[in-house]
């Protein structure tokens, strides 16, 4: 009987020893279960071009219309291009004629400032002397133009230099016109400068004569 038993034993031993895993390991995965998918490059998306910017119309001189600005702050009235932008400044009115990107815009600004008193010629002309050394220090290839006084502006008269020069940013030849009067009834210095490429500066001095014209004190 004992022999029965230990026969039993090594019997049952023996079943028990695979089911506990001894001797070769079993793949226990399961073959329908999902697996890690494999890595797949993504690719680069590819840049959509840049839209190009709307080309900005030139308007004729003809068909130029303007608005009527009043300044108290300035004590100035004066008309501008109603399709020019303005330019914010906290002394000086100014405003640029859209153009597209690289070429090089004209270009209006309007100053004032207080006197004491009234000043004299040469102190007239040393105030636009001041101004023109600014524009000097600014634009390469500046070189001073016609000089004329008596002109007519405000219901009075002042002084007016023209010059020519090269824009800081484009390097294109430019000419200016920087004009400087007294009012009395205002006290105050005033200063119109203009600015255009050389090439259409005398079809833009309509323009100029438009603003001069219509500029008075508030």
């Amino acid at each position: 009987m004992k022999h029965a038993k230990k026969a039993l034993c090594l019997l049952l031993a023996c079943l028990i020893l695979p089911l506990a895993g001894c001797g070769k390991k079993n793949d226990t995965s399961d073959p329908d279960e999902l697996q890690p998918a494999a890595v797949t490059a993504t690719p680069e998306p590819t840049p959509e071009p840049s839209p190009s910017p709307t080309p900005v119309p030139k308007v004729a001189i003809e068909d130029y219309q303007y608005f009527l600005l009043t300044n108290s702050t300035l004590a100035v009235i004066f008309k501008y291009p109603s399709h020019w932008i303005n330019q914010p400044g906290k002394s000086t009115i100014s405003y640029i004629e859209p153009v597209n990107p690289g070429e090089t815009p004209a270009r209006l600004a309007v100053t004032s400032k207080s006197m004491t008193q009234k000043p004299g010629s040469k102190e007239l002309k040393a105030q636009l002397d001041s101004f023109l050394a600014l524009v000097e220090a600014q634009c390469p290839d500046y070189e001073a133009g016609e000089y004329k006084d008596n002109v007519a502006i405000m219901e009075t008269t002042g002084i007016r230099q023209r010059y020519t020069a090269r824009d800081p940013d484009t390097n294109v030849a430019i000419t200016g016109y920087a004009l400087v009067c007294y009012v009395r009834s205002a006290r105050r210095i005033y200063l119109l400068h203009f600015t255009a490429p050389t090439r259409d500066y005398d079809e833009l001095s309509v323009v100029v004569d438009v603003i001069r014209e219509s500029m008075s004190t508030t």
